[in-house]
């Protein structure tokens, strides 16, 4: 790490490309949770002063700086590893940490950024002129999530954490019209996805797990208590990776573009799936409210009708997204991808400034460049072949697959772990359940194996001897359950499917649940309903879930 740490920290000049660096009074907000120890990104916000129009900038940290493509350094880290995984058990970092260190954004030192600049249509949400830059950043501005939404919505922030001190009105102003463009940019992009039946228009769940050893301490809400400052943020990260995509779409270069594989037969049959002969869905208490829970189960259906997004070395559709302009850009510090598109853009950054009349100091990349898709090469920086980018593509993606697939398990059985601990101290405890859909599945008998009531080898295995008379009242079959309900558990950021014969059980109702079974180790999960809380629903109800957090502690 010493070559790619020392004359780069010391002083100015250490980087090659600082002589084409523009210098950004910024300020630029990094928006992120409390507990975020690596900054990768901020959002900036100017008034053209020549033609009143509203810019935004997105910061990014220049890691390429630290860690160049193809240094011994970058092949046994980023390379080896692509993404930063994140566990409760902890974070594991695809960087070394002093790196991390050395390139994050910080609030007392200028940072060198890769930007990523642009404007928003007032009317359509569609980006133009648009060009990426590197540059130094002199103003970064800390915030979290928590204190933005609190900024946006102040009538509903009881108990909301004070604001930064640095905070002005001015810098309030700005934020609230970053929401203002992120909320366009999101409604633009649903209508899109309307038209072809492919909308997701919920955030889902992601509980923030505190673990301490071998015991879950807590399971908190991190993303719906915050959706407004979360949306913002992500929809200004999804316009500058637009950006970088159409940048590099338009002088040919091979990028690791994001995207879905094309729809197989079988996912195409997910994407029109109907329910089997018989199943009715029933009715919402309220049919003309769209409630939280129910949103989220949609999302999931619609989520599990599309292919898993790959890095690709050619442009694709991203069928989430609906568009084949997009890349990953803004999180260099814990995606290899990121990288990858920075050290290419910024070879095509330097080609453009070799070629500039007087060589301007400088330099820009936009649509309206020309620029070579295949510069000269300069101080050991030559970009990368397609070939090469290809096969770094495939990489990526499968490494990804399984750093995704190894944070879901590791969240289910924490999840449930702090299940089984909260059952210890009280059996008799009932968790309160979100109602986001519920079929009636009597007469389908498609359905009526799986929603008998279920008998697992495993847990009768488990079980201590029992008499006759109870052997034979747990081995009688089960009469076939009435209905089936997707249900969200607020206590744990967590959805659930159920059958049971309560008619009650509808869209919007609050129920209470209790657990018969639960192996956290083999991720199995029973619960039935018990109760259905009537005169109250999601609406009413929403001191009960909105931001609920429980520990072992409080239980």
């Amino acid at each position: 790490m010493e070559p790619h740490l020392a004359p780069r920290i010391q002083r100015d000049g250490g980087d090659p490309f600082d002589p084409i660096r523009e210098v950004c009074d910024g300020p630029g907000y990094a928006i992120d949770s409390a507990t975020t120890s690596e900054v990768d990104d901020a959002i900036g916000l100017e008034v053209d002063p020549a033609t009143g129009a509203e810019v935004f900038t997105v910061y990014v940290s220049d890691a390429t700086v630290y860690c160049p493509f193809d240094s011994a350094l970058e092949q046994v880290t980023a390379r080896l590893l692509t993404t930063t995984t994140y566990l409760p058990e902890g974070v594991f970092f695809m960087l070394p940490k002093p790196i991390v260190e050395a390139a994050t954004l910080r609030e007392d030192r200028p940072c060198r950024t890769f930007n990523i600049r642009f404007q928003v249509h007032p009317a359509t949400g569609e980006l133009h002129r648009y060009s990426v830059h590197v540059g130094w950043l002199r103003r970064l501005r800390r915030i979290t999530y928590d204190q933005v939404q609190a900024l946006l919505t102040p009538d509903g922030a009881g108990g909301a954490p004070p604001p930064p001190a640095w905070l002005q009105p001015q810098d309030a102003q700005r934020i609230k019209r970053i929401h203002e463009v992120a909320r366009l940019r999101f409604a633009a992009r649903m209508r899109r996805s309307d038209a072809g039946g492919r909308a997701v228009e919920a955030n889902l769940p992601e509980p923030l797990i505190r673990v301490a050893g071998t015991r879950v301490v807590s399971v908190a809400d991190q993303i719906l208590s915050t959706q407004d400052a979360r949306l913002a943020v992500a929809e200004l990260m999804i316009a500058a990776n637009e950006v970088c995509s159409r940048v590099g779409q338009a002088h040919g270069i091979a990028l690791p573009y994001r995207g879905t594989r094309s729809l197989s037969t079988d996912h195409q049959v997910a994407k029109y799936f109907a329910e089997p002969q018989g199943v009715a869905t029933a009715a919402s208490l309220d049919r003309g409210t769209r409630f939280m829970a129910e949103a989220i189960v949609r999302t999931v259906r619609r989520l599990s009708a599309v292919t898993r997004a790959i890095y690709h070395h050619a442009p694709l559709h991203h069928a989430g997204l609906d568009t084949t302009f997009y890349t990953h850009s803004t999180s260099p510090l814990r995606r290899y991808a990121d990288m990858l598109v920075h050290h290419q853009l910024k070879v095509l950054l330097w080609a453009q400034h070799k070629s500039a009349p007087g060589g301007r100091r400088h330099t820009a990349v936009s649509m309206s460049d020309g620029g070579s898709a295949r510069p000269p090469p300069l101080f050991a920086l030559p970009p990368i072949a397609e070939h090469t980018m290809a096969s770094l593509c495939q990489m990526i993606s499968n490494k990804q697959q399984q750093s995704s697939l190894l944070q879901d398990s590791s969240s289910r059985f924490w999840i449930l772990r702090f299940m089984s601990d909260l059952l210890a101290r009280d059996p008799r405890r009932r968790f309160v359940c979100l109602v986001g859909d519920t079929r009636r599945v009597a007469a389908a008998p498609a359905y009526r194996p799986a929603a008998a009531a279920p008998v697992d080898g495993l847990l009768a295995a488990l079980q201590p001897p029992r008499g006759d008379a109870a052997a034979a009242a747990a081995e009688a079959p089960a009469a076939p359950c009435a209905y089936v309900s997707d249900l969200y558990l607020p206590e744990l950021q967590f959805t659930h499917t159920v059958p049971h014969h309560n008619a009650e059980v509808r869209v919007g109702a609050l129920v209470d649940c209790e657990v018969t079974a639960v192996l956290p180790t083999q991720g199995l999960l029973e619960m039935r309903v018990v109760a259905v809380r009537r005169g109250i629903d999601e609406r009413q109800g929403e001191r009960l879930w909105m931001g609920s957090a429980v520990s072992v502690l409080d239980a």
